[in-house]
Protein backbone atom coordinates (compact mmCIF):
# COMPACT_ATOMS: atom_id res chain seq x y z
CA UNK A 1 0.00 0.00 0.00
CA UNK A 2 1.29 3.61 -0.71
CA UNK A 3 0.44 7.02 -0.04
CA UNK A 4 0.60 10.02 -1.98
CA UNK A 5 2.66 12.87 -0.39
CA UNK A 6 2.80 16.33 -2.80
CA UNK A 7 4.93 14.08 -5.97
CA UNK A 8 6.62 11.47 -4.40
CA UNK A 9 5.07 8.35 -3.49
CA UNK A 10 6.51 6.75 -0.45
CA UNK A 11 5.18 3.62 1.93
CA UNK A 12 1.98 4.33 4.01
CA UNK A 13 3.09 4.86 7.55
CA UNK A 14 -0.01 3.03 9.28
CA UNK A 15 -2.16 -0.01 8.25
CA UNK A 16 -5.11 -1.56 9.33
CA UNK A 17 -4.91 -5.04 9.84
CA UNK A 18 -7.63 -7.33 11.29
CA UNK A 19 -6.00 -9.82 13.40
CA UNK A 20 -8.30 -13.39 13.56
CA UNK A 21 -6.10 -14.64 15.71
CA UNK A 22 -6.96 -12.62 18.46
CA UNK A 23 -9.93 -13.12 20.84
CA UNK A 24 -12.63 -10.16 21.98
CA UNK A 25 -10.69 -7.99 24.82
CA UNK A 26 -13.46 -7.25 26.98
CA UNK A 27 -12.05 -5.80 29.52
CA UNK A 28 -10.78 -3.30 27.54
CA UNK A 29 -13.86 -3.11 25.99
CA UNK A 30 -15.98 -2.09 29.15
CA UNK A 31 -13.13 0.36 30.24
CA UNK A 32 -13.88 1.96 26.69
CA UNK A 33 -17.43 1.48 27.27
CA UNK A 34 -17.34 3.40 31.01
CA UNK A 35 -15.42 6.00 29.70
CA UNK A 36 -17.98 7.04 27.64
CA UNK A 37 -20.96 6.51 29.75
CA UNK A 38 -18.95 8.35 32.44
CA UNK A 39 -18.19 11.46 30.03
CA UNK A 40 -22.00 11.71 28.99
CA UNK A 41 -23.14 11.83 32.76
CA UNK A 42 -20.75 14.52 33.31
CA UNK A 43 -21.51 16.31 30.55
CA UNK A 44 -25.68 16.14 31.44
CA UNK A 45 -24.36 17.62 34.92
CA UNK A 46 -21.89 20.21 34.45
CA UNK A 47 -23.14 21.44 30.76
CA UNK A 48 -26.38 23.12 31.85
CA UNK A 49 -24.44 25.53 34.85
CA UNK A 50 -21.24 25.54 32.16
CA UNK A 51 -23.68 27.22 29.08
CA UNK A 52 -25.34 29.54 31.95
CA UNK A 53 -21.69 30.81 32.77
CA UNK A 54 -20.92 31.29 29.17
CA UNK A 55 -24.20 34.06 29.49
CA UNK A 56 -22.94 35.74 32.73
CA UNK A 57 -19.32 35.03 32.15
CA UNK A 58 -17.97 36.88 29.18
CA UNK A 59 -14.23 36.78 30.82
CA UNK A 60 -14.73 32.64 30.00
CA UNK A 61 -13.44 32.14 33.41
CA UNK A 62 -16.54 30.08 34.15
CA UNK A 63 -16.30 27.70 31.36
CA UNK A 64 -12.72 27.21 31.66
CA UNK A 65 -13.88 26.01 35.32
CA UNK A 66 -16.07 23.57 34.45
CA UNK A 67 -13.89 22.50 31.36
CA UNK A 68 -11.55 21.74 33.94
CA UNK A 69 -13.34 20.49 36.54
CA UNK A 70 -15.18 18.15 33.22
CA UNK A 71 -11.43 16.37 32.68
CA UNK A 72 -10.44 16.10 35.98
CA UNK A 73 -13.86 14.42 37.53
CA UNK A 74 -13.15 12.57 33.95
CA UNK A 75 -9.86 10.87 34.71
CA UNK A 76 -9.95 10.67 38.28
CA UNK A 77 -12.87 8.39 37.96
CA UNK A 78 -11.34 6.10 34.78
CA UNK A 79 -8.43 5.56 36.88
CA UNK A 80 -5.92 7.76 34.49
CA UNK A 81 -2.85 9.49 35.37
CA UNK A 82 -1.10 11.42 33.18
CA UNK A 83 2.69 12.02 33.51
CA UNK A 84 3.98 14.81 32.06
CA UNK A 85 7.11 16.06 30.85
CA UNK A 86 8.94 19.53 29.60
CA UNK A 87 6.21 21.13 32.16
CA UNK A 88 8.79 23.86 32.65
CA UNK A 89 8.76 24.54 28.91
CA UNK A 90 5.34 26.41 29.60
CA UNK A 91 4.91 29.74 30.78
CA UNK A 92 1.66 30.82 31.78
CA UNK A 93 2.22 34.26 30.48
CA UNK A 94 2.42 33.56 26.92
CA UNK A 95 0.25 31.79 24.32
CA UNK A 96 0.78 28.34 22.92
CA UNK A 97 -0.93 26.25 20.40
CA UNK A 98 -1.11 23.00 21.87
CA UNK A 99 -1.81 20.14 19.08
CA UNK A 100 -3.67 16.50 19.23
CA UNK A 101 -3.13 13.48 16.87
CA UNK A 102 -6.57 11.86 18.34
CA UNK A 103 -4.67 8.97 18.91
CA UNK A 104 -7.15 7.69 21.56
CA UNK A 105 -10.51 9.36 23.20
CA UNK A 106 -8.71 11.31 25.52
CA UNK A 107 -6.22 13.38 23.80
CA UNK A 108 -7.70 16.57 24.13
CA UNK A 109 -8.93 15.46 28.19
CA UNK A 110 -4.91 14.99 28.54
CA UNK A 111 -4.14 18.44 27.01
CA UNK A 112 -6.63 19.91 29.06
CA UNK A 113 -5.90 18.71 31.96
CA UNK A 114 -1.85 19.12 31.60
CA UNK A 115 -2.13 22.55 30.21
CA UNK A 116 -1.57 25.18 33.06
CA UNK A 117 -3.58 27.73 31.49
CA UNK A 118 -7.22 27.95 30.48
CA UNK A 119 -7.40 26.18 27.10
CA UNK A 120 -9.23 27.38 24.39
CA UNK A 121 -11.07 24.93 21.28
CA UNK A 122 -9.91 25.49 17.65
CA UNK A 123 -12.75 23.30 16.18
CA UNK A 124 -13.29 23.21 12.25
CA UNK A 125 -16.47 25.65 10.80
CA UNK A 126 -18.15 23.08 9.27
CA UNK A 127 -18.75 21.19 12.76
CA UNK A 128 -20.61 23.57 13.97
CA UNK A 129 -23.42 22.13 12.00
CA UNK A 130 -23.02 18.52 12.60
CA UNK A 131 -26.28 17.47 14.26
CA UNK A 132 -24.93 16.36 18.07
CA UNK A 133 -27.62 15.09 21.17
CA UNK A 134 -25.59 16.79 23.52
CA UNK A 135 -25.60 20.11 21.86
CA UNK A 136 -22.22 20.48 21.26
CA UNK A 137 -22.45 23.08 18.67
CA UNK A 138 -24.72 25.55 20.81
CA UNK A 139 -22.36 25.06 23.79
CA UNK A 140 -19.07 26.10 20.76
CA UNK A 141 -20.83 29.17 19.54
CA UNK A 142 -21.85 30.31 23.20
CA UNK A 143 -18.06 29.93 24.78
CA UNK A 144 -16.26 31.56 21.81
CA UNK A 145 -14.82 28.08 20.00
CA UNK A 146 -12.49 29.34 17.79
CA UNK A 147 -14.01 28.04 13.88
CA UNK A 148 -11.55 27.80 11.21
Amino acid sequence: MTCRGGFETRPCACRFVMNPSRPFDLPAFLRALFLILSAVVYTALLGPPALVGCFLDRSRRCASFFQGLWVHWLLRTNGIHLRLEGMENLKKDQSYILVSNHASLLDIPALISAAPFPVRVLAKKSLLWFPSEGGESVCCRLCKTVMA
